[in-house]
Order: structure tokens, then C-alpha cells, then sequence
């Protein structure tokens, strides 16, 4: 009975353990900014401590245990707690970290003249992550090879189904800990009481172990203490030695896998928390299940090594012809199939179901098979009851640093220099490679004899496949794994599309995979892993520049402007047109974006070249947190996807609060709020975060569901049309680009107007604010309701406060005498959209002036409207006017 309960514990240390990984990336990004750099600190030192921590307590284990053969489940017992104890302390040290990286960061110059983070800033971060993160994770990994030594004891021949059972369950428990934290516990609980969570899960069980223990003290029969090995029983390290290659290796070539599979399915589904957590959920219940597997298969078959290599082939041709293989227009035309089936559009069960059944198309086999070398390894090297947890210990610690290696070299070297494809031969040939230092291993006990040569064939023919296997795949065109994943917006391929004379571009990097088109009447688009990201569009360019345009017209003589988020460059050329401006920052997470500029420089002016201009790669709120208060007119902002991973830590009322304290009395914040993108809950959480900080905010329309919110220091937001000429009139360059972008007349920009700050605020109710321990906006397609109300942000009517002069009695004045035409007309695009679109759901009001009475009025209103001629291109029959 015991086996059992010590595998149940070690499944609730493995869901504890997952746990703490996902918060630490979270709770990072948020300290030192969500880059690649701080992911990779963090897991980094995870798996280092991991392997660190299995290799001392091996030595331990295996000296305590030949004086009292409770010592290592003792051991155990006091691990777990002291994981519960640091991980409660970790979670109230965090969150007062974020002040302290910024005030030791520093940038330097680097390439192109863009400024960099220094040497030192990333001293500094890896001086606090080993600090706080390498202990705990010392005692993780330690568990392991603890929990080996007790349960194997001295039956040697069980090694691989012992260990492969360990490691299995605790893979089990951290599987199902990656799938409750994001659907479950984080949402619900936060990020904070989450880690705490994690930290009672280890103190439960210790005292689940210490239960153990105390039966075992009452059972144990004492047995005289093993002699220390002599040096001829220890004489097997050559065969240590090799097993520590190929476990290396093996390590290597899947962590380097799972990256890679990452960033083609972030293509294929969108960098949703939701696919990255069923990407890993999947990842680990192979490995579960190959552990399982590969402790069976060792027991059953008595040639370990053989079992592996042959495992390691497996993955090796699984992985290629599920890559190969990957239909992306079957899954599209699932979540299809499924949404003309639901009028409420995809569930949490429906929408889970097509996309695991898509990444299980791509890593469900190779998933498997990878998890057989760790119980497989352990066959092959325990020979004395000495040295058993040495030798696990030594073998998990080479699958940790092969990990970590792999995941480096993949993320920093491979995709930038080989992109996926090439990437893929590299990480198949080190899984084959594995095949080398196991060949000379001698695993086949003195008492069996010799056998068939068939076994020996049969992986001959599996080697000779993959070597033909990958010398076909270096004849398949570089950009086919690029092509196979990609995807547009919405679900629509646009596959055709990539293709010249349409494809001007295609780079990988190591955030994103960069496609560029240019398609005839829509301009030149840039994609970032599949995701529509920036656009040189008509309506893409007006509510980009309308970012930069309208606030920066609230003032007379604006300075200096923050644009967080480059895209293509639109509201950093936009800003630049003002001829008070002297300093614009840049600041964008990814230098490979930056890089494309100049496919756009038609639209934005070359804009990184203005020597008003300094560009910063760094993630846009550590940015913010390193410049001195009351230091900018404007902080603009447009992120990616709003429910993508990691989005969330740029819409939180955290975030804002560091905002207005680092903008000058009358400063703005203009942020992006594509309101069809998430459930309306999720909206209303959005702006009430914004006007708690900014309790004065109002919102605009700047392109169809595309709005904006505009926040301002200290200030009332008015406008009124006198001070717009004047700032005009001495800004020429400002009024050409708001003709070019349909803003050109007054109407037009103050028809822009969606929202006062009573009507966010009555709107917003009683929502909860989006927080950093509460990023629900990464949630928002997991916990989105079948039913919902309207979003009932929009009140054209109030106009009037934004715009005093232009109203008197109900009156739009002139030069916007037809102003409340224009907003009457807008008025009845939002109760349309709210009724024939469950994508927008943004309801208009009724009006505190009569509808137009003559239709002619309405007619020479959008005749006179770029603008409203575009949107409305059937507008003879789509408006309808009064008699």
C-alpha cells in the first residue's frame, strides 16, 4: 500500500511544482518585462535548480540510506515542507521586486542605434532569480531522486518501472496542475493566491510522507547498514557516463521540440493562454504516459537501451510526419462546423475539444515516446543498491541541463539563424544521435543469452528511415512549415495569398515568425506568428494615427511622446508631424519587428530615422518604470491582441496608476480597445481599470469596432473648435495626414466622440477592474458567458461634454452645423451592430436631439464623409432617413 499513496503524493508535488513555474513566469514578466529574456531566466534556473537539487540529494540519499533506510523518506518529509515554507515567502517577496529591477536597469547602445537593456540590468536579474528561485528549486528537484532511493531500495531488476512510475505520476500531477491553473485557480483565485495554493500542496504532502513514516517506524524490522561500494562495484561510470550523453541529448531534442511547436501553433491558433496551456497539458500527459510506458517496457523486455533507441526513433519519425502532415484546414473547418452550429459561438468544451484535437495532431506521438528515456535510463545504469540515487540523480540532472540547452539554443540560435524547418532537422538529428553512446552500452544481463538479431535489424531499418526521412525533408521548401501554419485573423487562411507577387517577406525570429503582403486596395500587412498585426489599410491608418491625432490636438505645445508598441509605424509618424514635438520614444518588445520598418516607409515616413526619434527594445512597462516622473504629453499604446498571452500586464489598473505618474499635468493616454474582441464582461473590466485611474477618460470610435480610450492628467477633456484651427493651422502637415485618413473635417473628428466619463463609468458598474493578480483579459475566451449583456459604454448624446462650442440648445454649431446628422447616423450603426452582431454587442442610445427630418440631410452628411462613404458603401439603403 505504500507505492501507491507515495505516488499519489508525489502527483500532488508534481501538480505544486507546475504551479509555481506558471506563476514565476507571470510574476517575472511583471518584475523584469515580459521578454523572452525574463521567460528563459526563469525556466532556465527552474530546470537547472531541478537537476542541481536531483543530483545533490542523490549523493545524500544513497550516504544516509546505508545507516537507516528511513533516512531518504525523512528527507523527503522535510523537502516538501521546506518547498511550502520558501514558495509562501517567494509570493510576499515578488510583487516588491518590480520598483527595485527598474531602478538598476540601464540601456546601452546596440545595433542599428537602438537602445538595449544593459550587462548589467541582466546581471541583476539573474542574480535575483538564482537568489530566490534556485533553492526552492534545489529541493524540487531533490524529491525525485529521494523518492527513487526509497522505493527501489534493493530490487535493482524493478529500477525502470519504479522510476518510470515516479516520474510518470509526478509528470501526471504537473499535467493536471498546467490545465486547472489557467481554467481554473488563476481566474478565479489570482496569481498570488494561486502561489499560495502551490505552497499548500507541498505541506500536504509532507504530511501525507510524514504519515509514512510514522507507519514505517512502527513496521520496519532494522536491518544492518550497507557497506560503502568498493571501487570495483563502481567501476560502471563509463556506462553512467554514456547514459548521461544520451539523456542530454534526448533532453535537447525535446524542450527544443516543444519550442518549436509553440511557435507554429501560436500560428496556427493564435497566442491564446488557452492553446499554450493545452499545448503543455498535452506535452505532459505524453510524457506521463511514455514514462509509464517505458518502465513497462523495461521490466518486460530486459534491454533498456534497445527499448530507448528505438523510442528515440519513433520520436524522431513521428515528430517529422506530424509536421509534415499538419492539416490546418481541418481544424478550421471544425471550429466552422461547430460555430454555424451554435448561434452563442464556440464554448469552453467545444472550443478545447478542436483545439486539442489539433495539437494532438502535432505532438500527441512524439509526446509519448519522449517520456521513455527517463525510466529507460534508469534501467540501463542501476546495477548496485549503493548508488541508486547517484545514478538517478546524475541522470536527471544531464535531462535538465539538456533541456535547458535545448530550449536556449532553439529560441536564441536555431529559429533566428535556421528558421522552423531547418531547426527541425537539427533537433531530429540530436534525438537520433542518442542512438551512439547507447549503442555501447552493455545492458543486457550475464544470465540472458544472446538472442535474435531481428531487435538489432529492426533498428537498423528505424535508423535508416529517419536519416532518409530527413534528407527528404531538406528538399521541402524552406517557408513550408511557415505556409502550413499560417493563418489570418478570424480563422480565414490566406494561404493564397503567400505567394509573389502578393509576399514581400518572410523572416523568423526569436519571438515571431514575420509575414509581409501586399495586396492590391488593402496595403501592405505585417504578421506576427499568423496574427494580423499592422496594417498601412485606410481604417487600420485612421485609428492608429487618430491614437497620436487626438490628444495631441488637446494641446498646444506637446513635447515628448511615449509610443509603446511600433507595429508599422503609423502613430509614431503621426506623432512626428507635430512641430512642438522634440522627443519621441519607441519602445517595442521585439527588435525583428522593428526591423521590418522599411517595407512600410511609404506610410510612416521613415520615421525611425527622425533624429527627434530613439528607439528602445524593451517591454513597454519596464520601460515606463526606468523614465523619471511627469515625463511625457502622451503615452500611446496599442498592443497586441488584447487577449493574447502576457497583453493583460498593459491594460491593468497597475499599469495605468505607473502611467499617470510618469505623465506632465495635462498629459494624455490614448490605449487601444477593439471592443468585438472579448466578451463585453471583459470590456467593462477594461475600462474600469482605466477610469479609476483616470476618472475623466471618454471614448472615441476610431475605426469601426476598433475604439480608443483617451485618459488625461488632472484635466477635463475638452475641445473645442477654435483651439482645433489654431493648432491646425500651425501644424499643416497634421491637417494633410487627417484628409488622407478621413478625419479631414471638424465633423469628422468630433463625430469621432463615443462616450463621456459618466457613461464609462455608469457602463463599467460595478465590474472588477483588470489587476495584475487578476489578468482576466488572457481568460476572457476560456470564461466568456453564452449570454450577455450589451456593452453599454456608447452615448453619442453627451457629445456636448466633450465639445461645448459646438452645441447650443440641441444645435450643432457651425463649422459642425451637421455634426448631429453625423452622430445621429453613427448612433444607428451601433444599434445595428448590436443587433445583428454577436461579435461587437455595443449598443447606441436614444438621442437627447430629434432624428433628421429631411433624408437629403442625411445623404449630403455621408456624401460628405470619406469616412461614412467607406463604412456604408450600400448607404442609399442601409441609413435610413425620416420623412
Amino acid at each position: 500500500m505504500e507505492l501507491p499513496a507515495l505516488l499519489l503524493i508525489f502527483f500532488v508535488s508534481g501538480m505544486a511544482g507546475l504551479l509555481y513555474q506558471v506563476v514565476w513566469v507571470r510574476e517575472f514578466g511583471l518584475i523584469f518585462g515580459n521578454t523572452l529574456h525574463s521567460a528563459a531566466l526563469v525556466s532556465g534556473v527552474f530546470m537547472v535548480g531541478l537537476g542541481a537539487g536531483g543530483l545533490l540529494a542523490g549523493f545524500v540519499a544513497d550516504r544516509v540510506y546505508r545507516r537507516d533506510r528511513l533516512a531518504p523518506l525523512r528527507l523527503y518529509v522535510l523537502s516538501e515542507a521546506g518547498i511550502g515554507l520558501l514558495g509562501a515567502s517567494i509570493a510576499a517577496v515578488l510583487p516588491r521586486l518590480e520598483a527595485l529591477s527598474a531602478q538598476v536597469s540601464s540601456y546601452v547602445v546596440g545595433t542599428h542605434g537602438w537602445y538595449h537593456l544593459s550587462a548589467g540590468s541582466y546581471l541583476f536579474r539573474y542574480e535575483i532569480a538564482i537568489l530566490l528561485v534556485l533553492p526552492i528549486t534545489l529541493l524540487m528537484g531533490g524529491t525525485l531522486s529521494l523518492l527513487i532511493r526509497v522505493v527501489i531500495r534493493s530490487d535493482l531488476s524493478s529500477a525502470g518501472w519504479r522510476a518510470g512510475l515516479l516520474y510518470g505520476l509526478n509528470t501526471a500531477g504537473a499535467a493536471t496542475g498546467c490545465l486547472l491553473v489557467d481554467v481554473l485557480w488563476i481566474p478565479h483565485l489570482g496569481i498570488r493566491s494561486t502561489e499560495l495554493l502551490a505552497a499548500g500542496l507541498n505541506i500536504a504532502a509532507a504530511g501525507g510522507a510524514l504519515a509514512i513514516l510514522a507507519r514505517r517506524r512502527r513496521t520496519t524490522v532494522p536491518e544492518r547498514p550497507l557497506a560503502a561500494p568498493a571501487a570495483s562495484e563502481t567501476g560502471g561510470l563509463s556506462s553512467t557516463a554514456l547514459v548521461a550523453a544520451a539523456i542530454f541529448l534526448s533532453g535537447f531534442a525535446a524542450m527544443g521540440m516543444e519550442i518549436l511547436w509553440f511557435r507554429f501553433l501560436t500560428s496556427a491558433l493564435g497566442q491564446y493562454r488557452l492553446v499554450f496551456s493545452l499545448l503543455l497539458f498535452e506535452i505532459l500527459v505524453g510524457l506521463w504516459l511514455g514514462s509509464t510506458a517505458g518502465g513497462y517496457a523495461s521490466r518486460r523486455f530486459a534491454r533498456a537501451a534497445s527499448c530507448w533507441i528505438g523510442s528515440q526513433i519513433a520520436f524522431a519519425l513521428s515528430a517529422l510526419a506530424a509536421l509534415y502532415f499538419f492539416d490546418l484546414e481541418t481544424v478550421q473547418s471544425e471550429i466552422q462546423s461547430l460555430l454555424s452550429r451554435s448561434t452563442a459561438g464556440l464554448g469552453l468544451l467545444e472550443e478545447t475539444a478542436v483545439h486539442l484535437g489539433a495539437i494532438a495532431q502535432l505532438v500527441a506521438l512524439p509526446a509519448f515516446f519522449m517520456g521513455f528515456a527517463f525510466p529507460l535510463a534508469n534501467a540501463v545504469v542501476q546495477r548496485h543498491e549503493e548508488s541508486v540515487g547517484r545514478r538517478a540523480g546524475v541522470l536527471y540532472l544531464f535531462n535538465c541541463l539538456g533541456a535547458v540547452s535545448g530550449s536556449m539554443a532553439t529560441a536564441f540560435l536555431l529559429l533566428p539563424t535556421l528558421g522552423m524547418k531547418g531547426s527541425v532537422s537539427v533537433l531530429i538529428t540530436c534525438a537520433a544521435g542518442v542512438t551512439a553512446p547507447l549503442a555501447l552500452c552493455r545492458d543486457r544481463p550475464a544470465r540472458l543469452p544472446a538472442g535474435s538479431r531481428a531487435p538489432r535489424l529492426l533498428l537498423g531499418a528505424g535508423l535508416v528511415a529517419t536519416i532518409a526521412c530527413l534528407v527528404a525533408w531538406s528538399r521541402v521548401p524552406d517557408d513550408y512549415l511557415i505556409v502550413r501554419s499560417f493563418r489570418a485573423a478570424g480563422g480565414k487562411s490566406l494561404r493564397g495569398l503567400l505567394r509573389k507577387p502578393y509576399l514581400l517577406a518572410t523572416s523568423e525570429g526569436p519571438l515571431e515568425t514575420i509575414v509581409i503582403l501586399d495586396v492590391p486596395d488593402r496595403g501592405r500587412t505585417l504578421f506576427t506568428n499568423g496574427h494580423r498585426m499592422s496594417s498601412t489599410e485606410i481604417g487600420a491608418q485612421r485609428y492608429m494615427r487618430a491614437m497620436s491625432h487626438l490628444p495631441l490636438l488637446h494641446m498646444d505645445e506637446p513635447e515628448s511622446v511615449l509610443v509603446i508598441c511600433f507595429g508599422v509605424g503609423n502613430t509614431a509618424h503621426a506623432a512626428s508631424l507635430y512641430a512642438s514635438v522634440k522627443s519621441i520614444e519607441i519602445v517595442d518588445i521585439s527588435e525583428h519587428v522593428l526591423e521590418q520598418a522599411d517595407f512600410f516607409s511609404e506610410t510612416n515616413g521613415r520615421i525611425l530615422a527622425d533624429p527627434r526619434v530613439r528607439v528602445f527594445v524593451n517591454d513597454g512597462r519596464q520601460h515606463l518604470r526606468m523614465q523619471p516622473a511627469a515625463n511625457y504629453d502622451l503615452v500611446t499604446l496599442e498592443p497586441p491582441p488584447i487577449n493574447f498571452t502576457g497583453v493583460a500586464s498593459l491594460y491593468s489598473k497597475e499599469f495605468y496608476g505607473l502611467v499617470r505618474d510618469r505623465l506632465r499635468p495635462g498629459g494624455f493616454v490614448s490605449q487601444w480597445l477593439p471592443i468585438g474582441q472579448v466578451p463585453p464582461a471583459t470590456v467593462r473590466s477594461m475600462v474600469r481599470a482605466l477610469v479609476e485611474v483616470f476618472p475623466n477618460a471618454i471614448l472615441v470610435n476610431g475605426d469601426s469596432g476598433d475604439f480608443i480610450l483617451l485618459g488625461r492628467k488632472d484635466r477635463p477633456i475638452t475641445l473645442d473648435p477654435v483651439a482645433l484651427a489654431r493648432r491646425l493651422d500651425a501644424n499643416p502637415p497634421v491637417r494633410a495626414d487627417l484628409q488622407r485618413t478621413e478625419i479631414g473635417t471638424d465633423t469628422e473628428i468630433f463625430g469621432m466622440f463615443a462616450a463621456d466619463a459618466y457613461r464609462l463609468k455608469v457602463g463599467a458598474g460595478q465590474s472588477v477592474p483588470v489587476t495584475d493578480d487578476h489578468p482576466m483579459l488572457e481568460y476572457a475566451r476560456i470564461y466568456r458567458k453564452r449570454v450577455d449583456s450589451s456593452i453599454d459604454l456608447l452615448d453619442v448624446g453627451r457629445a456636448p461634454t466633450w465639445c461645448p462650442d459646438c452645441f447650443q440648445d440641441g444645435n450643432a454649431l457651425e463649422p459642425v452645423g451637421d455634426l448631429t446628422t453625423y452622430l445621429w447616423i453613427m448612433n444607428e450603426i451601433y444599434v445595428r451592430a448590436a443587433s445583428e452582431s454577436d461579435a461587437t454587442r455595443a449598443q447606441g442610445r436614444l438621442l437627447p436631439w430629434d432624428p433628421p427630418r429631411d433624408r437629403s440631410l442625411v445623404e449630403r452628411t455621408v456624401r460628405n464623409s470619406p469616412y461614412l462613404h467607406r463604412i456604408l458603401p450600400g448607404w442609399r439603403d442601409n441609413v435610413e432617413g425620416t420623412r
